[in-house]
């Protein structure tokens, strides 16, 4: 009861066009519940296949759901979660960032203190959110999560894939992930700004790409 309630609390506090507001909170017959908009286009995940080869799309949406999270951010809150699962989609097919069950209030000394709990979606996690007693989180941590997310609407899978949380961690701290066009060679040199943004996110050396931004400047 104490999750929903810290859950829907984080949510109202973030007035956001793109982050799915709290309508109601409340507790019947002993279950705690909160309410929210129906959001009729279901979530990123059941999407992902209709924005293949889409990239101003997908630059369109992922920028969206950044502004969202950024929201957060300025207010102290790491969203700690951030997966396609929990984007979800109007109908109008507008991206909102639901799902605030594993947020937490950034310490401004020293970040997100850890547990020794993992929490959060393996596939989405980076280095120091995965490893128990790790690195205090910082707003990096979600900056990962939306360069994994990235990368996967660009070439159709994820960086790293493992069954186990050994596993990801020895992927995470000597693999390195190929970078988007290897997988995926449709994507054209217009959509390398994504492909660099993406590359940086998840710590893929893109040193062309960002030569060529930086000479866009």
């Amino acid at each position: 009861m104490r999750r929903i309630h810290d859950e829907a609390k984080i949510a109202a506090s973030l007035k956001h066009p793109n982050i799915v507001p709290i309508y109601e909170v409340g507790v019947h017959e002993e279950i705690a519940y909160f309410t929210m908009p129906l959001m009729e286009g279901g979530s990123l995940a059941e999407q992902m296949t209709r924005f293949q080869d889409h990239f101003r799309e997908v630059a369109q949406l992922v920028e969206t759901i950044a502004r969202a999270v950024h929201h957060g951010h300025q207010r102290g809150i790491l969203h700690r979660d951030l997966k396609p699962a929990n984007v979800l989609l109007d109908a109008a097919g507008a991206p909102y960032v639901a799902d605030f069950g594993l947020a937490k209030a950034l310490d401004p000394e020293a970040g997100v203190t850890q547990t020794g709990l993992v929490e959060g979606t393996l596939s989405y996690m980076a280095l120091e959110q995965a490893q128990p007693g790790g690195m205090p989180l910082t707003v990096a941590a979600d900056v990962y999560s939306l360069g994994v997310i990235l990368y996967e609407l660009l070439t159709g899978r994820l960086p790293f894939e493992a069954e186990s949380l050994d596993r990801h961690l020895s992927l995470l701290r000597e693999g390195r992930p190929l970078a988007p066009r290897a997988i995926y060679p449709r994507i054209p040199p217009s959509a390398r700004l994504l492909e660099a943004g993406c590359s940086r996110a998840i710590g893929i050396p893109c040193h062309t790409s960002w030569r060529w931004l930086r000479s866009r400047r």
